[in-house]
């Protein structure tokens, strides 16, 4: 684990058990809003790595000469990561 992600759960873990001790007076959804900030990072991370793929792709369906082969296994094989 990176210390960026042991951080991260040592905050989230550390809110949780305030909260749960009533030691801070915040609502559940505030709790959590460490949380939120990653969801947000990761869903804005993932729609633009969509994006380039689909770009890459579209680019290589259009103009098949423009791109040689170990181009378009390498979107493939990036493509059918993701899938997984």
């Amino acid at each position: 684990m990176t210390i960026v992600w042991r951080i991260f759960l040592s905050l989230l873990t550390a809110n949780i058990c305030l909260r749960i001790d009533y030691v801070l007076k915040w609502k559940w959804g505030e709790v959590f809003w460490l949380y939120w900030v990653l969801f947000a990072f990761m869903l804005g991370f993932n729609l633009g790595l969509i994006l380039i793929i689909a770009n890459k792709w579209i680019h290589g369906v259009k103009n098949p000469h423009d791109m040689n082969e170990s181009k378009i296994k390498l979107i493939l094989n990036l493509s059918l990561r993701i899938i997984k």
